[in-house]
């Protein structure tokens, strides 16, 4: 047992926090995911909600490219999850 008396072995509920996305830190995620919300709440007819605009928290990622790999990435560790309990 460990200080907090949880069994060693029961330790599998606590997870490292990984981003969604490859190269990005989870707090540049989340202010993508921010960025993006607040676009599509600021969407009107007269005011449209491109994907192809870049993001202010991440140059050189437009909205589109990181939805993908936010989606891929999320996807991915899905599996990853569910191999490992499998096995």
């Amino acid at each position: 047992m460990d200080e907090n008396g949880d069994d060693e072995d029961s330790l599998e509920y606590r997870k490292t926090m990984t981003s969604a996305v490859p190269g990005m830190e989870i707090s540049e995620t989340r202010e993508a995911l921010a960025e993006m919300r607040l676009m599509w709440e600021n969407h009107s007819p007269f005011h449209l909600f491109y994907s192809c605009n870049e993001l202010l928290h991440t140059p050189h990622l437009t909205c589109s490219q990181f939805a993908f790999l936010y989606l891929h990435g999320q996807i991915k560790k899905r599996n990853l999850k569910n191999t490992k309990t499998v096995k």
